[in-house]
């Protein structure tokens, strides 16, 4: 005999392509009865369940199955704000020298500093 809630579960479940596993105790007085768990498609547990079986009311599961997609559902309506990602700061290690102070900002190059760089500078005229 099979619950029309249970079988909208297992539904839901594989829509999203888990597997809604039931519990086996068919007796309404015993601690597993009426409990189901979650697998993905290996057999591996998602929700609600350990190592002797499912331990999830199916309310919780159902609740887990609602909210399991709401943020894709969200994101893909573009509703959803992505948070911003801060730049990361840049750093020295600590096995890096200093890189070399640029003094032309506290004291200018003298003339002769200046006359001896255009002298450099310039070609020969032919």
């Amino acid at each position: 005999m099979s619950d029309p809630e249970i079988d909208a579960l297992a539904e839901t479940a594989r829509n999203r392509g888990l597997k809604l596993v039931r519990s086996r105790v068919r007796t309404p007085n015993k601690r597993r009865f009426g409990k189901v768990g979650l697998t993905d498609g290996n057999g591996k547990p998602v929700f609600g369940m350990d190592d002797k079986g499912p331990i999830g009311k199916p309310e919780d599961v159902e609740h887990y199955l609602r909210n399991l997609g709401a943020k894709d559902w969200g994101a893909s309506l573009d509703v959803a704000v992505m948070p911003r990602k801060k730049k990361p700061v840049r750093r020295m290690a600590a096995n890096d020298p200093e890189p070399p102070p640029k003094l032309e900002k506290y004291q200018l190059p003298g003339v002769d500093r200046i006359l001896d760089a255009v002298d450099d500078l310039q070609w020969e005229d032919s």
